[in-house]
């Protein structure tokens, strides 16, 4: 039986979820579980190697997940029943997520099942403030070829956290995609399952003189489709149509440099959104 057909025979069944908090040496330290919406509210001082697993009786299903009160809370598609989430720590924390995120004592994890209208909403199908840089089995999740330095205010994942400020650069909330200076830069936004995509936006960072920009795109979509779309030098976000069904993944690369920009000036991308619907 496909996946698509398993995920429609246990739409409308009660899903049991469980939240825990775990230790570097993979020791629970507290935990709850229950039906279709789970709460999880501690207090404790986090330490470097703690993570959450959430675990849920089937997948593939569609959760809302916010795992730190700072964070939006967001639509995912779990592939698979068993998700780790790392908790950010030092300078993870401190360059690209919001002050507080993860910090202090009290603090607060939800998860629930989607709703039927969040699933099927004309929406923005990139968002997911709960990217890791791995690949963990939830989805929308994005990859690149290049990070600069490999540091958190320029990971590619920074690129679908839904956060609009693109008038500056470095830590939040000015995080962006830095390319590591690379000319063969590329990413790749894997959705986990089907979609129908309509309108891609493209919003550079704009932190101009600091930044250059890129004058065309070349994106190809999973159904072998592709399409070379033209930038211009703003800070708006950039909306092209598309019109791509039954797509998996997509990818961006050929970003072409404009070449009458100060060759010590760095394009970068603010966010990426990709407006549509899960099949």
């Amino acid at each position: 039986m496909s996946l698509f057909l398993l995920f429609k025979l246990l739409k409308g069944k009660k899903l049991k979820i469980k939240i825990s908090l775990k230790d570097t040496f993979d020791k629970t330290i507290t935990g709850v579980s229950d039906d279709d919406l789970c709460v999880l509210p501690f207090k404790k001082r986090f330490q470097d190697g703690d993570y959450y697993e959430v675990n849920v009786e089937h997948a593939p299903v569609y959760l809302m997940v916010q795992l730190d009160a700072v964070l939006n809370p967001t639509l995912i598609y779990l592939a698979k029943p068993n998700w780790r989430y790392k908790i950010p720590m030092n300078l993870e924390r401190y360059s690209a997520l919001p002050d507080g995120a993860f910090t202090g004592e009290h603090h607060y994890a939800c998860v629930r099942k989607a709703e039927d209208y969040e699933i099927n909403a004309y929406q923005n199908l990139a968002r997911n403030s709960h990217d890791q840089r791995q690949e963990s089995g939830a989805y929308p999740h994005i990859s690149a070829n290049a990070e600069t330095r490999g540091e958190e205010p320029f990971l590619v994942k920074n690129v679908i956290d839904g956060y609009l400020a693109n008038k500056g650069h470095g830590r939040f909330p000015f995080q962006s995609w830095g390319i590591d200076a690379r000319d063969d830069a590329k990413l790749k936004l894997d959705f986990g399952r089907l979609v129908n995509i309509a309108k891609i936006g493209i919003q550079l960072r704009a932190d101009y003189p600091h930044d250059s920009y890129w004058t065309k795109a070349t994106i190809k979509f999973s159904n072998n489709n592709k399409q070379i779309v033209d930038l211009v030098k703003t800070a708006k976000i950039q909306y092209f149509v598309v019109n791509q069904e039954n797509v998996s993944f997509l990818s961006i690369n050929n970003l072409i440099r404009d070449s009458q920009g100060d060759p010590d000036s760095f394009p970068s991308l603010s966010q990426l959104i990709v407006l549509g619907k899960n099949k």
